[in-house]
């Protein structure tokens, strides 16, 4: 599975530019979960994630550029909260402006020393932000054009959403030179170790919901592995693969997949070329009363909502585990939001914790368990993207990071 594509050395770094007393604009992603009822940062994961670049750029004068969410949500908010976590780690030099590409924004960037880090507001506050355009048009938006003329270098250490073509990640690369952050460069190395892995045994686990972009993974992998490289399924994909089999079901499973007619499909024919790589439930958790009930899969009623992988499944799957030279998780095997549903996905991480071989895991819901079981120190890399971990796991490459390739 060798490949160089996603080496930090293809990839410009601070390494490679003078970065003294410069204005450097540095989009990150500190998109954080946010408490409905309290409105507070329940994790701050990519925050934190971002200080060793901030720490790095201490002699500049740092412009930060971020999102929460998305217009409509109910997480949709400012960044003066966010502001508050990063003041926790780096004191008293990080403030924050409710503008973006204001006059008020402006006149705060032009005041800058060095040592000062500025955070705007909510870049998805501006209707350009999330346009659907390539660059060349993102380039030229009125919140490229306004800010880029402020700025000596642009840094990219947005890796969480590096698949997107939004103007903040793909149109500053033709005004200012530009470079990858330190979070980038690990996150690469990371997804290079796991691309470029000419280990003996490999095991994926793939699981959450959105099998469009999972399934892409699979067929990647597979046409550039080894031969020992299996996957465990969890989630809507497994459903998607268990439909492919033809075998019987619940209804209620058919039925969450049947928006999914396209990766039915993709499923049918790499079943038919690796089967007995893709491994997938052969029972089910569903509640019954406020219990966690467990049934083979043949057996589960019609209407029956199945919520998590069931105990056979689980024994199946960390006996497949063991040995494994290489582990890489993106997505819960069940609906681990209720306490009912998350063993499976919290044995397959206190398994894989154990395991030898080189350990990298991504998306939210991983990550933030694996925070609550104290094994991150146990992964060789815990991702802090979710949707842009599997972008590049089925061999595309962004523009966003194309842009920052050196030439």
């Amino acid at each position: 599975m060798a490949t160089e594509t996603l080496s930090p050395e293809r990839f410009r770094t601070l390494d490679d530019v003078d970065i003294d007393d410069k204005v450097v604009l540095v989009r990150v992603d500190i998109n954080s979960p946010i408490n409905p009822f309290t409105g507070e940062i329940m994790n701050d994961l990519r925050i934190r994630a971002v200080l060793d670049t901030l720490k790095e750029l201490e002699g500049s004068k740092v412009v930060l550029i971020s999102h929460q969410s998305r217009p409509g949500m109910g997480d949709f908010t400012s960044l003066s909260l966010h502001t508050s976590v990063l003041r926790s780690y780096l004191g008293d030099r990080v403030r924050f402006v409710p503008d973006i590409i204001g006059p008020t924004a402006i006149r705060e960037i032009r005041r800058l020393e060095s040592g000062d880090i500025l955070l705007l507001d909510n870049i998805r506050l501006m209707a350009e932000e999330m346009m659907k355009a390539p660059p060349e048009v993102h380039a030229n938006t009125l919140l490229v054009k306004t800010l880029s003329k402020h700025f000596n270098l642009y840094v990219n250490d947005a890796f969480s959403c590096i698949h997107r073509s939004h103007a903040s990640l793909v149109g500053f690369p033709s005004h200012i030179t530009s470079v990858i952050g330190r979070l980038m460069e690990r996150e690469l190395r990371a997804l290079n170790r796991v691309l470029g892995s000419e280990k003996d045994k490999l095991v994926f686990m793939l699981g959450g919901a959105k099998p469009e972009d999972r399934i892409g993974v699979i067929k990647n992998i597979f046409e550039s592995s080894p031969k020992d490289c299996s996957f465990l399924l969890g989630g809507v994909i497994a459903k998607v693969f268990l439909v492919a089999t033809g075998q019987r079901l619940p209804k209620s499973v058919k039925k969450e997949t049947a928006a999914h007619y396209e990766e039915v499909e993709m499923a049918k024919s790499l079943l038919e070329k690796y089967g007995e790589r893709l491994i997938l439930p052969v029972d089910y958790a569903y509640e019954m009363e406020g219990e966690r009930v467990e049934e083979p899969l043949e057996n589960i009623k019609n209407s029956q909502m199945v919520y998590d992988v069931g105990l056979k499944t689980i024994e199946k799957y960390l006996q497949i585990m063991k040995g494994a030279d290489l582990f890489c998780a993106n997505g819960p095997l069940g609906l681990m939001e209720n306490p009912l549903f998350i063993r499976g996905t919290r044995e397959a991480l206190n398994t894989a914790a154990e395991l030898k071989g080189y350990k990298l895991v991504g998306g939210g819901h991983l990550a933030a368990l694996i925070e609550i079981e104290n094994l991150k120190d146990r992964f060789d890399h815990v991702s802090t993207g979710g949707g842009s971990l599997l972008h590049l796991l089925s061999g595309r490459i962004p523009r966003a990071l194309q842009l920052l390739m050196k030439s």
